[in-house]
């Protein structure tokens, strides 16, 4: 059976998009994983100006979960500390559906033992530091943007998705909570459940560096409402006071005693005179 030339022509074209779409669909499969462990870690470190390492991201899109691994936040300057935050490995529940649409669902990310460095000097807290980071580089990008205008705002690239997180639970949390004034000094404790919610969903989506703010913010919310961390952090402060007070004591008392030396010193010096 014979077929006319244009359908000969319109079949082989089928076939090459058939082919270029298994090409394509290969290449996602089997670098998936990759290109969004990159992605997560420019994104973020772009954002909070800190440096950002993640071992591994696995995805199992016909199962609709990921795993990350190995994911380490830098603490920004001038806090002592390597870290602010951390996990050794997080379980995500995707919405399949929305993975290739503008706006990325995730419904549920677990993390289990994350550990969280909280520390406060007399200005603002690391993860305060974190959040005004972000807030500098929006505005970098906002003027960029209009600097790219209009030539670029009809021409979207296909990496600008944005994404909500219905609920993020974090389970088993260690937080190690520096003590003021005492250099490199800390108290660990495990906290209660955190729970976030709709990160992202009011606002229809979010960029991943608003994204990354708004997760940072509401960690610091829940640290800072926290009545284990109150309590702990009024009792170190109220110490920290005795001791500076009880310091100063000692100061006065020492000064008294080389006054009290000097003035025998002279006594002296006048005795040996006669």
């Amino acid at each position: 059976m014979s077929y006319p030339s244009n359908m000969k022509k319109i079949l082989f074209i089928i076939l090459l998009i058939g082919l270029l779409l298994g090409a394509v669909l290969f290449y996602l499969n089997d670098n998936l994983d990759h290109v969004v462990r990159t992605f997560i870690v420019k994104k973020v470190s772009e954002a909070t100006n800190v440096e950002v390492n993640l071992d591994s991201v696995s995805i199992y899109l016909k199962e609709g979960r990921a795993e990350m691994h190995g994911f380490v936040l830098g603490n920004p300057q001038p806090f002592n500390k390597d870290y602010a935050f951390k996990f050794k490995s997080a379980k995500i529940t995707l919405n399949t559906k929305s993975l290739f649409k503008d706006t990325i669902i995730i419904n549920k990310v677990l993390l289990e033992g994350a550990q969280i460095y909280y520390e406060k000097n007399q200005n603002q807290s690391n993860f305060t530091a974190l959040t005004k980071a972000i807030q500098k580089q929006d505005k970098v990008n906002e003027a960029a943007d209009q600097e790219a205008l209009p030539s670029t705002q009809n021409d979207k690239s296909s990496l600008d998705k944005k994404f909500i997180i219905k609920k993020i639970e974090f389970t088993e949390t260690l937080v190690e909570l520096a003590i003021p004034g005492l250099a490199k000094q800390s108290i660990s404790l495990k906290i209660p459940d955190i729970k976030l919610e709709r990160i992202g969903e009011p606002e229809g989506g979010v960029p991943p560096e608003e994204l990354s703010k708004l997760i940072i913010m509401s960690i610091e919310k829940q640290l800072t409402n926290s009545s284990e961390l109150l309590s702990i952090t009024k009792g170190v402060d109220k110490a920290l006071r005795s001791v500076e007070k009880e310091t100063k004591n000692l100061e006065k008392g020492t000064k008294e005693i080389k006054r009290i030396e000097s003035q025998i010193k002279k006594i002296k010096d006048l005795k040996d005179l006669f």
